[in-house]
């Protein structure tokens, strides 16, 4: 009865060092999952607002390419104004994600991680480009309207006029653009490595300690067989 009880016992203790690894290790994943998550949409999002950034351009070129007719310079205009609120709200949008993302918890301990010190996670200095760009969106989009009124001012469409005044006003602008989605692509490859080895660690500890516990259970075990074995009425 004291062999079997103890048996069980130490099944008991295993199984529950088990649960407690698949729970743990579950857990980790979902939580660092779901903070990964949301560098992966704010990188989507950025790339998105990449993308209407260039056909908010593209759109200004056909303004000026294409809109002698007065039909068609409408139907443009009314494009770029579509294009330039989606970019604005994109742009706007990042900043509450990031700082947000900041202020996680499971990215912090993930950049807490050892033998992490190649991998820098969210840049503080991404927030600033997403600011810088966001400002010039604004300087951008008044200087198109300018540059619109300046092309309209005798009453006749003077495209030359419109490319005079907002040439090369874009330029720095495509470089900000670019560099924050390449930015936040890093980032979050930095925390998906970071993340593999955290997970890597987590299991080799976790690992560790079924085993203490299988061996620890199979000593008692054998300790117990002992006991019963060194007594008097067996040994007689």
């Amino acid at each position: 009865m004291n062999l079997a009880s103890m048996m069980l016992l130490m099944v008991l203790t295993v199984g529950i060092l088990g649960l407690f690894s698949v729970w743990s290790l579950s857990t980790y994943q979902a939580r660092t999952q779901a903070a990964l998550s949301e560098v992966f949409t704010s990188m989507d999002q950025a790339r998105q607002a990449q993308l209407h950034f260039k056909t908010q351009i593209q759109e200004w070129k056909n303004i000026l390419l294409r809109g002698h007719v007065a039909s068609d310079r409408a139907s443009y205009l009314a494009a770029l104004e579509k294009e330039k609120a989606i970019t604005s709200e994109l742009l706007d949008g990042l900043l509450p994600k990031l700082d947000h993302i900041q202020k996680s918890e499971a990215l912090i301990k993930l950049l807490q991680v050892p033998d992490s010190q190649e991998f820098k996670g969210v840049s503080p200095q991404i927030r600033g480009e997403i600011e810088q760009a966001i400002a010039g969106l604004v300087v951008l989009n008044q200087t198109y309207e300018q540059a619109l009124d300046e092309a309209q001012k005798d009453g006749l469409w003077d495209p030359r006029a419109a490319d005079g005044f907002a040439r090369g006003a874009d330029r720095n602008l495509i470089v900000l653009m670019d560099t924050v989605p390449v930015e936040l692509e890093r980032a979050y490859g930095d925390l998906v490595s970071l993340a593999n080895l955290a997970a890597d660690a987590r299991f080799e500890t976790l690992t560790s300690v079924v085993w203490v516990g299988v061996i620890f259970a199979l000593s008692m075990v054998a300790f117990m067989l002992w006991r019963m074995l060194k007594h008097p009425a067996l040994v007689k």
